[in-house]
């Protein structure tokens, strides 16, 4: 079974800047995005 990717699960999101840019806070067991630039699409 293929993980779910979180812009899979949110197809109306889009990355606001490169994936290389993105920023990761360092963790001793883990790690974690500092922040996530997204934009989502208008519906309606």
């Amino acid at each position: 079974m293929r993980p779910v990717r979180l812009l899979d699960a949110l197809p109306d999101m889009d990355l606001t800047c490169r994936p290389d840019d993105v920023t990761w806070r360092p963790g001793p067991f883990h790690r974690a995005l500092a922040a996530l630039p997204v934009l989502f699409s208008t519906t309606g």
